[in-house]
């Protein structure tokens, strides 16, 4: 039996698609993710709406360009999604702001019922303790000038202070002993005298 030479099959190539770009999908994608990422700023994301209306526009273009060119049909979709994300945030986020804004006091009114209700909040600050007889806080600071410890006339000077029918020139350099001249004992004296020149 003689053997037969078998040929050897002859391989065709198939053609090879080529799949082109779509220029518009990747423009309309990049767009919309412009605007989805600028609709969480206030007043920032009307420009990011005119973004995603282009990448709307675009993404729509690229979908129907996508059945012609075989490629961008993703992109496409995912941009078309993106925009219309991007519109809903933005709107939400507006709506939010504007209620924030609005709740703001504008009216002379409201100002002053927001303030009188601020104030009523904060404690008020502790006044100076008083003598008993506060007419005469000024012979009291002439007792503890004589006799008193310095706590003591350090009191009686911040009563003297806080006195408002006391003499207003004792009043200031009582007020000049306990603040200015607190750690300046020649000045203290020479505050002291004039409150007692003062003090009739």
């Amino acid at each position: 039996m003689t053997d037969q030479l078998t040929p050897t099959p002859q391989y065709v190539q198939a053609p090879v698609e080529t799949k082109g770009s779509n220029g518009l999908a990747v423009a309309g994608f990049v767009l919309a993710i412009l605007g989805a990422l600028t609709s969480f700023i206030p007043l920032v994301n009307i420009f990011g709406d005119f973004l995603a209306v282009l990448g709307l526009i675009f993404g729509i273009i690229g979908l129907v360009k996508s059945r012609a060119k075989g490629a961008g049909k993703g992109l496409s979709i995912a941009a078309i999604i993106l925009a219309v994300v991007a519109f809903a945030i933005s709107i939400s986020v507006n709506i939010a702001a504007a209620a924030v804004v609005s709740a703001i006091p504008t009216t002379p009114e409201a100002l002053a019922s927001a303030g009188a209700s601020i104030a009523a909040a904060v404690p008020a600050p502790a006044e100076a303790p008083a003598p008993a007889d506060a007419a005469s806080s000024c012979s009291v600071v002439k007792e503890a000038l004589l006799t008193g410890t310095p706590a003591e006339i350090n009191a009686a000077m911040l009563a003297l202070v806080a006195d408002k029918g006391a003499d207003q020139t004792a009043r200031e350099y009582a007020d000049y002993y306990t603040n200015r001249d607190k750690n300046q004992k020649d000045l203290q004296k020479m505050d002291a005298t004039l409150i007692q020149t003062a003090c009739i």
